[in-house]
């Protein structure tokens, strides 16, 4: 039987959380040899040295999806002598990472030993209190508030908005618990951009995609919208809810990510039905005048100055016909 089929190691994957070992296959009897027919074949994928994950599922994973299985078995290997922790502390939480390097894992050592970067793991020598340290799936990790300090000190002020909006959305943390994160870990040498990142978090976005929007806003000076703006009918009957919206301007905005389409769908909906059906929501909305701003990925993160040039304009033309 070859490697892909067999479902003794397909279990195995399945038990680790994405992966096999080299030594998982030697034990059920596949060699170096099969491991390079395999791979040349295509018929398995390599995670990281002496890891492999079976392409049909492993495939149709996120980036950020593979980066968590890597990181699970970086914490595997090097066993309960060190902890995940920073970017790889929410990608095995399944938190949202965006705009962030993921060529390396990162994890704490407890030894307290010098940092270091070796084979695609990146060794901090932080200091941790049992009180930081959590456990996901088995594995040691940082807690929460403290990996997502770890991440935004790293990473660009957007990329920490973005997990921290997700996190305080989700009710997993409070803003008194990043603060005293922020407390305890301001003389690091990135918390500078962590604690720009928590001084715009906010819970009300419910996507990444709304978080980076929120952001292109800021970044070139658009007007601060409200976030999940409800509108109603002159007799007081809920029309839609809006992801962002400027009432003074008479402005509406909407993040168009594949989570809208997706969250009313059931089975036995016609896939048509459910665009239409958003369709007709945002006109009943417009119709009590206000316009309307559409956005999609690319417009959020690419920070184009057009599109936040287009977004006032539209603004502009809406206070002028409905203000």
């Amino acid at each position: 039987m070859e490697i892909e089929h067999d479902p003794v190691i397909a279990a195995i994957a399945g038990r680790r959380g994405g992966y096999f070992t080299t030594a998982d296959a030697r034990d059920n009897g596949y060699g170096p040899g099969a491991l390079a027919s395999a791979r040349g074949r295509r018929a398995i994928a390599k995670v990281r040295y002496g890891a492999w994950a079976l392409p049909a599922t492993y495939g149709e994973l996120h980036a950020t999806e593979q980066y968590a299985v890597r990181c699970q078995a970086v914490a595997d290997k090097l066993g309960p002598g060190a902890v995940l922790s920073h970017h790889s502390a929410l990608a095995v939480r399944r938190m949202p990472l965006v705009a962030v390097d993921l060529s390396l894992v990162h994890v704490t050592r407890l030894d307290q030993r010098n940092g270091r970067t070796v084979a695609g793991v990146r060794f901090h020598a932080g200091s941790l209190t049992d009180s930081e340290i959590d456990e996901v799936d088995g594995r040691q990790v940082t807690t929460l508030p403290r990996a997502l300090w770890e991440s935004a000190s790293l990473a660009q002020v957007r990329s920490g908005v973005v997990a921290m909006d997700a996190a305080l959305h989700h009710g997993l943390v409070d803003r008194d618990q990043l603060e005293r994160a922020e407390e305890r870990h301001r003389g690091w040498q990135g918390s500078p951009r962590a604690s720009a990142a928590l001084a715009f978090a906010d819970g009300k976005a419910e996507s990444a995609g709304e978080s980076l929007g929120r952001w292109m806003f800021h970044v070139f000076d658009l007007p601060k919208p409200v976030l999940q703006y409800d509108v109603y009918d002159e007799n007081g009957n809920f029309l839609g809810r809006s992801d962002y919206a400027w009432p003074e301007w008479r402005h509406l905005g909407e993040f168009d990510g594949l989570r809208k389409y997706y969250r009313p769908y059931k089975e036995g909906d016609d896939a048509s039905e459910v665009v239409v059906s958003e369709k007709r929501r945002e006109e009943r909305m417009c119709g009590q005048r206000y316009g309307m701003s559409r956005l999609i990925w690319g417009d959020v993160y690419t920070l184009d100055r057009g599109v936040a040039a287009r977004v006032l304009a539209q603004l502009t033309q809406s206070r002028r016909l409905f203000g």
